[in-house]
């Protein structure tokens, strides 16, 4: 019974968590605006359409440069001319941040997904 007496405090502790949570993904959401555009050099998205799509049977096509496509792109032709350099380093990790960040506002969308997204989400997993 002492147990259940503790269950009103426990679920008010869960119930202020759960929204300044959701207050914190509002901020977020409202900071990064609502479409993401990154400018993908031509050089890069002819690579992805001449060299690496082709050769690899099981990777999907990406032809959108706005949203998730367009970072995943980004981040697939960083990743590919890294150097060992920290500047280089640098720049693929924050590649790699701004397509999470993309996921995150996926998912607070309604509907979240479209095709495109899911093409890229894989293409980046």
């Amino acid at each position: 019974m002492r147990g259940l007496r503790d269950v009103p405090v426990v679920l008010s502790g869960i119930q202020q968590s759960l929204g300044s949570l959701q207050s914190s993904v509002e901020v977020l959401h409202a900071s990064t605006g609502p479409s993401t555009s990154t400018e993908v050099p031509e050089p890069i998205w002819e690579d992805y359409r001449t060299r690496a799509w082709p050769l690899t049977p099981w990777l999907v096509g990406m032809r959108d440069p706005t949203g998730m496509s367009g970072l995943v792109v980004d981040y697939l032709g960083k990743r590919a001319v890294v150097e060992k350099a920290d500047n280089g380093r640098a720049a693929v990790d924050e590649a790699a941040k701004r397509v999470r960040r993309e996921l995150i506002k996926l998912g607070m969308k309604d509907p979240p997904w479209q095709k495109e997204d899911i093409r890229a989400l894989g293409v980046f997993a």
